[in-house]
């Protein structure tokens, strides 16, 4: 079963989570289109890449922003690890929350 992530509650940002410090989880799914977005924080951090349907995903957690929910994820293809926004992912399932 394919769920797809996505919402816009508004709450406080946490402490920035990084690839280093979170365990890496085996949350397969894809990326909704083309051209999308990796940033290296989440909402308006910089750009490391970008994924498209098709490279596939390894979501390793999730955080609620002021700007809805944020995954941090790998692209399986190019291997650059960054936070896309929820709803432009599909995943298998939720991914935890952040540390």
């Amino acid at each position: 079963m394919t769920a797809i992530v996505g919402a816009a509650l508004v709450v406080g940002l946490p402490g920035a989570a990084t690839a280093e410090s979170v365990s890496p989880a085996a949350i397969g799914g894809d990326y909704n289109g083309t051209s999308i977005n990796i940033r290296l924080t989440p909402i308006n951090g910089a750009i490391a890449g970008q994924g498209n349907r098709g490279d596939g995903v390894t979501a390793l957690c999730s955080t609620w922003t002021s700007n809805g929910y944020w995954i941090l994820h790998s692209n399986n293809r190019t291997k650059i690890t960054g936070w896309t926004a929820g709803g432009l992912l599909r995943l298998q399932y939720m991914p935890t929350a952040c540390p």
